[in-house]
């Protein structure tokens, strides 16, 4: 006959037929006469033993059965609707909507605790801000670096302690306050990152100065009747701002000062290494002096630097000087002179001050001796006689030749080296007598007539006659050819290509 399933209070939950097994819960129910039975009751003692332990809850939970959570390993109770935590609170990111008056909830994106009034969630700690840590008053017990016990009062905003209230003052022992850079704790109120040397009120104030922005980390705000110290400076360190006195050197950093209603002078220090006068009101810069009376030796007008004034008010020209008969600037520089000057050490000379000389010296003037006779080396212009001997004129050549080349006519250009059988017309000159056609950019000099060094390949004898042989080198002529250009004026033995005085015809 069936089982009827009956729960603790006396309802019936289900009726188990004869010979099955039902599963309507999370453990297997036993009809009567069922084979294999004993396999089925055991894993239900095992499921029991274990709390149905899991990453997931039941399937099919009964209200009061235990579930032991594998995962977060915790252990959970059915209340008839949802799954609750049997103990301690329960973590989630969300308020959770099963829970009972007096349960805790654990936030955890702040990591609060939170309790159940019946209606909300009311807060019991610690303070924080969403997103940004713990924000909170606290008291506790410090240590300081001779091992007392100092009570405080920590203001933390976003997990950092930004100031210490304190009755006494001491050391603070390494390690105690993990934020703020806490060193000596004041009597009163000690903002962080102070130390022994901040130029903080009293060091009650905080001097980690932020570069980006110039400003303190932390400072106070509002309005004090008085005060010990400015920015860790005593009252008689300072001046009023009615009739000042100075009684020492005064320090401006490089923004300087500026005198005038509209700020009209400027003196301040220009990218940290010019020192800068600077009149924002006109173009001009008036220097005065007083010997009886007011004196106006110079101005400043533009990018012009000028005589100032007399006594009366008239602009000065001629009477102001630059040094003295005993006191003499070293040296003055400028582009150009326009005035009478009693004698010159050098003179301009293209970009080069050059002295005069009376000798042939290298970049010297040229100077008349007690003779009246001048000196140098070489004459460029009209002459009546030539230190050189050949007459010269540019060419376009289809490469560099060398001194003492036979060219002709031919090559990609005007001339190029000659080759047998060709006229030559000249030879490479390294010296002219004369040059003609002298402004031919990138011409070569080829000597026409008279004598120059040249090239010859094979013995020769002077008077023999020249003709153009291969690779710009000159050889004897055994005939009275037509194409002989030049004489041979000395002799050589030598089968060897050398260098030939020769007289071009």
């Amino acid at each position: 006959m069936p089982y009827s399933i009956d729960r603790y209070n006396g309802t019936q939950l289900t009726v188990v037929e004869d010979g099955t097994i039902d599963s309507t819960l999370d453990i297997k129910l036993i009809g009567k006469n069922y084979a294999g039975y004993g396999e089925a009751q055991n894993e239900n003692f095992v499921h029991l033993l274990e709390n149905f332990s899991n990453p997931t809850a039941p399937p099919r939970p009964l209200s009061g059965q235990l579930w032991y959570n594998s995962s977060s390993k915790r252990l959970s109770y059915y209340n008839g609707t949802a799954w609750k935590i049997a103990g301690g609170a329960e973590v989630k990111s969300s308020p959770p909507s099963n829970l009972a008056k007096g349960d805790f909830w654990l936030k955890e994106s702040t990591n609060q605790v939170y309790v159940h009034n019946g209606v909300d969630y009311t807060l019991v700690g610690p303070d924080a801000v969403e997103g940004s840590g713990i924000t909170q008053f606290r008291s506790r017990s410090v240590l300081d670096t001779l091992g007392g016990n100092h009570p405080i009062i920590e203001c933390v905003i976003n997990d950092e302690t930004v100031y210490i209230i304190s009755r006494t003052e001491f050391t603070i022992a390494s390690g105690q306050i993990a934020s703020g850079g806490f060193t000596k704790i004041k009597e009163g109120l000690t903002l962080a990152y102070t130390t022994e040397t901040t130029t903080s009120a009293s060091n009650y104030g905080c001097t980690d100065i932020n570069i980006a922005d110039s400003e303190p980390k932390f400072s106070f705000w509002g309005t004090a009747s008085n005060s010990l110290r400015l920015n860790g400076k005593k009252d008689i360190d300072f001046i009023s701002a009615i009739n000042p006195i100075f009684t020492g050197v005064v320090r401006f950093y490089d923004p300087g000062f500026t005198v005038g209603n509209d700020n009209d002078l400027a003196v301040f220090v220009q990218d940290g290494t010019i020192p800068v006068i600077k009149n924002s009101l006109s173009s001009l810069i008036r220097f005065q002096t007083y010997s009886g009376t007011n004196k106006f030796p110079l101005e400043i007008d533009g990018s012009n630097l000028l005589p100032g004034y007399d006594p009366a008010g008239s602009p000065t020209t001629g009477v102001n000087d630059i040094g003295s008969v005993s006191r003499k600037f070293n040296i003055v520089y400028a582009n150009s002179f326009s005035g009478n000057s009693e004698g010159a050490n050098t003179l301009l000379v293209n970009t080069t001050y050059r002295s005069a000389s009376v000798s042939s010296a290298a970049n010297t003037i040229v100077a008349r001796d007690s003779n009246g006779d001048v000196f140098g080396g070489v004459f460029n212009g009209v002459a009546t006689s030539a230190r050189y001997a050949d007459l010269a004129e540019k060419y376009l050549p289809d490469a560099d030749y060398d001194i003492g080349t036979v060219l002709v006519v031919g090559g990609e250009q005007e001339v190029t080296a000659s080759k047998i059988g060709q006229r030559a017309i000249g030879v490479v000159s390294s010296h002219p007598a004369y040059i003609m056609n002298s402004d031919l950019e990138n011409g070569i000099l080829v000597a026409l007539k008279g004598r120059v060094p040249c090239k010859v390949l094979g013995p020769v004898k002077k008077g023999d006659r020249l003709v153009a042989g291969n690779n710009g080198v000159a050889t004897v002529s055994m005939t009275s050819s037509s194409d002989v250009f030049g004489i041979a004026l000395a002799s050589s033995d030598d089968h060897a290509e050398k260098i030939v005085e020769v007289v071009i015809l």
